[in-house]
């Protein structure tokens, strides 16, 4: 069966100085192939009336569908609304439906609109208005000729709910749609670039009913896998298990804090953490996990030497030896602070992020890890590159999956 075809357009001066990231249009993207379309194109432009209209044009020349995002608010520069009106060969006209909801929103939040959000109220002729329950700006539908176009918000979390819940049902109910791809994301940590591609793609060459794409998400890999052949993609992913072995940490929306919480909270075992280089971001990975209350105890940022020694119970006399930059002092970080906390894991950082502070013998980029547990403290050493907010994020995640792999009782 022919896969119909879809185009996403998303209109904004902000996307297209790069003042904002587009995270609109790969969502759009996945979920349409997700459930059977084909993308046909993809383009972003600016608050400029001629360019939405030629672009309107062009994409429904290319596709059954267009999915457009941004333009819908009740400012100057929201242009999208006029300029679908042009191009349909309508005018604009109130709904005082859409005004009605856009009140009762306003009211909830004990506000009162003001003129201007009249705006978003207003639609090309013969249009259909489709609410907006998490937001003011409607967006509405417009059918011309073949092309069907849905007009969303461009607000990211309005873009998305939007997108779930009312144009991917209507997508369903309104196209007969061929087998929908199944997709797998795999996700793997401290394995080389170019080893993850030798190993996926010669699985892929094996199994070409499979398409796969990897990805560099800092300082992770991650790995695309898509089929109409659910029992090929199965035995790519088996495959993919056994060849990457402990370097594959999760699949899907799994992440290394998600996988962490999941085995303490299997043990029943609480963790608490003392952080110096990685100032904090450790506990808010931790703690941007739903329930993580649950198994986490506490966390302190102990940056300065008189901090370890008032709040971790480090002795002056260690510091002064070693250096606050040490594996002696990283475990005795991550003993104090199991101790203090009583739980059964502590977990420690303490390195130099830069770009200053380095030296011959202890560079920038240097961090110790120390990891206190029932068994005993161990400590471990890496040397980071990049930036001072990579080296955090990536301190974060070797943190974190030390701690993951010590959970699981993997010793490589």
């Amino acid at each position: 069966m022919t896969r119909p075809k879809a185009f996403i357009l998303l209109i904004g001066n902000e996307l297209v100085r790069g003042s904002v990231a587009d995270i609109n249009g790969s969502l759009a993207a996945r979920e349409l192939r997700r459930i059977g379309f084909q993308i046909a194109g993809f383009e972003i432009v600016g608050d400029d009336d001629q360019a939405i209209e030629r672009a309107l044009r062009a994409s429904g020349e290319r596709a059954e569908v267009v999915i457009v995002g941004g333009g819908l608010g009740p400012t100057d520069d929201d242009r999208t609304r006029g300029a679908a009106a042009r191009f349909f060969g309508r005018e604009l006209v109130f709904n005082a439906e859409a005004w009605e909801n856009i009140e009762d929103w306003f009211q909830n939040l004990k506000r009162k609109p003001v003129p201007d959000d009249r705006r978003q109220a207003e639609f090309p002729a013969g249009a259909e208005m489709i609410p907006n329950r998490h937001g003011t700006a409607p967006g509405f539908f417009f059918r011309q000729a073949q092309t069907r176009y849905y007009f969303l918000q461009g607000v990211p979390r309005e873009f998305s709910a939007f997108l779930q819940e009312e144009i991917i049902p209507r997508l369903r109910k309104e196209f007969s749609l061929p087998s929908p791809q199944i997709f797998r994301t795999l996700k793997v940590f401290g394995i080389s670039e170019g080893r993850v591609g030798a190993i996926i793609f010669g699985l892929a060459r094996a199994f070409p009913q499979v398409t796969v794409g990897t990805r560099f998400y800092f300082p992770e890999i991650w790995i695309d896998l898509e089929s109409e052949d659910g029992e090929a993609l199965e035995t790519v992913v088996s495959r993919a298990r056994s060849d990457f072995a402990s370097h594959l940490f999760g699949e899907n929306d799994e992440t290394l804090e998600s996988l962490v919480g999941m085995l303490l909270a299997e043990k029943g075992w609480k963790l608490a953490l003392a952080e110096s280089c990685t100032g904090g971001l450790i506990a808010h990975r931790i703690t941007e996990v739903p329930g993580s209350s649950n198994y986490f105890e506490r966390g302190v940022v102990t940056y300065s030497n008189p901090s370890k020694t008032e709040l971790l119970g480090v002795a002056p006399d260690l510091l002064k030896k070693f250096g606050a930059v040490s594996a002696e002092v990283a475990g005795a970080m991550a003993e104090g602070v199991k101790k203090n906390s009583k739980v059964e894991i502590g977990l420690s950082t303490t390195g130099i992020a830069g770009p200053t502070g380095g030296s011959p013998e202890k560079p920038v980029g240097l961090v110790y890890f120390g990891l206190a547990t029932p068994e005993g403290v161990f400590t471990r050493k890496e040397l980071l590159f990049g930036g001072r907010d990579r080296i955090k994020i990536f301190a974060s995640a070797v943190a974190l999956d030390w701690l993951r792999r010590y959970l699981q009782g993997i010793d490589d």
